[in-house]
């Protein structure tokens, strides 16, 4: 992240940065950091994660003029990610490295030890967000295989990293990101298709249809799988709706609470509270519905203010992707899969948001403000990138000619 912002600073050009979008993220930040300065660390938030937010943010909006830090900046997360799916599969496999080692460094004696499924983070949400993320970029490179000319080796060694996060995924046992993942799978081999849609609708029953039978053959005898299905099969079969929300709905209450005392502009970012009854798991500073933390932190004017510029990149990059997946494409660009995994980072980040708090955790919304909306902002928001669009110039009685020019 410093290295980012100093290669922000270096080539700043305010031309570029101030547009609509970025004023309104500039917005948020300073409603942020207006609340973390008046009320203080101790009834709003961290100072560090104060800071990762507003780095994030800055970042997104300054990396806009340019797309040559998408490439590092994606490989770099992929590695760091694979650094924690390997971890997560040594320690489940050797659960008292996890014990004699990780816990007493990493956690120590916190509430939010969950054992090895949380791999080397403070809980098992947390190392299930990172696995998540990297299922994603590791599936959209094997699917687009943009490096070295599509050579088979790439599309074998990153099939192989997604296996890896899927397998570590699934030992965190965490339902959401694992059926959100599923989706962004699917939506993927959908969108890749071209006209073979029929044949790909196939697959994937064919796919689904032999899972099924490996888990309900196999399920009981495999721990990674037997954990994931207990968990789902108590989500699918709960007899009400805080049953199967795991006492979500305690927490949006609360947030109601807080947003019918001040609805227009909250009670400050960060200072949601709820504290559970008799001390059990201590305070909850995350609503897990960012929608309504919105509401009960800074109002509607907060929420609006969030949702207008997140929204037009979302729509942004879906109309984007669809654009590049309807065309007949041999070889993609590297730049053209990490369009792809914004746009699935953007559906698993709004997902996420209903039940969970990504705009407020540091394993997501770095993710979000910089490889999801900051590659849209920077492939087609710039005006470095409007130069590098294809243009049309006329050739006399041959027709058109596409010139193409790259920044």
């Amino acid at each position: 992240m410093i290295a980012g912002l100093f290669a922000c600073a270096y080539c700043f050009d305010l031309g570029i940065v101030i547009t609509p979008a970025s004023v309104l993220w500039m917005v948020l930040a300073m409603m942020a950091l207006s609340s973390f300065i008046m009320l203080g660390p101790d009834n709003t938030v961290l100072p560090k994660r104060m800071g990762l937010f507003l780095m994030s943010l800055l970042m997104m909006i300054l990396l806009g003029k340019d797309r040559r830090w998408i490439r590092p900046a994606l490989m770099a997360c992929l590695a760091l990610l694979t650094v924690h799916a390997v971890a997560t599969i040594v320690l489940n496999a050797m659960p008292s490295l996890y014990e004699q080692f990780v816990s007493p460094a990493i956690q120590g004696s916190s509430v939010t030890v969950i054992g090895p499924k949380a791999g080397i983070t403070s809980h098992y949400s947390y190392n299930g967000q990172f696995m998540a993320i990297g299922l994603l970029i590791s599936y959209v490179l094997f699917k687009m295989s943009p490096l070295r000319d599509g050579v088979k080796t790439d599309r074998i060694k990153f099939a192989a990293m997604a296996l890896m996060f899927f397998a570590s995924l699934l030992l965190t046992t965490k339902r959401t990101p694992l059926l959100i993942c599923l989706f962004a799978v699917v939506l993927t081999e959908f969108l890749l298709a071209g006209r073979g849609k029929a044949t790909t609708f196939c697959k994937v029953l064919a796919a689904a249809y032999f899972l099924s039978i490996v888990i309900i053959a196999f399920g009981d005898q495999i721990p990674m799988l037997s954990n994931v299905m207990e968990r789902l099969s108590a989500f699918f079969t709960a007899d009400s709706l805080e049953e199967s929300t795991t006492g979500r709905t305690v927490l949006w209450e609360r947030a109601i609470q807080l947003w019918n005392e001040s609805p227009i502009f909250g009670s400050g970012w960060g200072t949601y509270r709820y504290y559970w009854a008799n001390g059990y798991q201590g305070v909850s500073t995350a609503a897990h519905n960012v929608f309504l933390q919105l509401l009960a932190e800074v109002g509607v004017v907060g929420l609006l203010v969030f949702l207008i510029p997140s929204l037009h990149v979302l729509f942004g990059l879906a109309k984007s992707v669809f654009r590049l997946t309807r065309g007949h494409v041999e070889q993609y660009e590297f730049s053209d899969a990490a369009l792809l995994f914004a746009f699935l980072f953007q559906i698993y980040f709004f997902v996420y948001c209903f039940v969970g708090a990504p705009l407020y955790d540091f394993e997501s919304f770095p993710v979000y403000f910089v490889l999801s909306c900051g590659v849209w902002y920077a492939t087609n928001g710039s005006q470095e990138m409007a130069r590098a669009k294809t243009v049309t110039a006329p050739s006399g009685a041959h027709g058109n000619v596409q010139v193409k020019y790259h920044a």
